[in-house]
């Protein structure tokens, strides 16, 4: 398992070709558990490793595997929050609800949202109210 890496893809293809979101660094076997965190959107996890033995490749002993998410129109622990309704398609990350494709500068005055808080920051175009701007006065 040593120089393991793990990818998030929509793709099945072998060698992965989607995002890394970890690379183990260390020779040698990895730590018993662990936990690693990638807040990416697809279709599969997958374990990669192409190193190991020449004759047999990679030796994988996994015994315990859990991939963690929310549907995507909610976050937090236990995916109790909404997505704020100005993030595109209403996607934002599990852990900390910040929008994934950014929000919707639509009704923002100057077209300007914060992804990150998913509110206009310059304030609404005339006659739009609320955080979002996305109520009519």
């Amino acid at each position: 398992m040593d120089g393991f890496k793990l990818y998030v893809t929509n793709t099945s293809t072998i060698p992965p070709d989607g995002y890394l979101c970890y690379e183990d660094p260390d020779p040698g076997l990895p730590n018993i558990t662990q936990t690693i965190s990638c807040n990416q959107l697809g279709k599969y996890v997958i374990y990669y490793d192409n190193k190991g033995d020449s004759l047999y490749g990679p030796l994988v002993e996994l015994c315990y595997v859990a991939i963690n998410g929310c549907s995507k129109t909610r976050w937090g622990r236990s995916c109790e929050e909404m997505c704020a309704t100005n993030c595109l398609e209403r996607n934002c990350f599990p852990s900390n609800g910040s929008c994934v494709w950014g929000c919707n500068p639509e009704y923002c005055l100057n077209g300007i949202c914060d992804r990150d808080i998913a509110v206009c920051t310059d304030g609404c175009k005339e006659r739009r109210t609320g955080s979002s701007c996305n109520k009519c006065e």
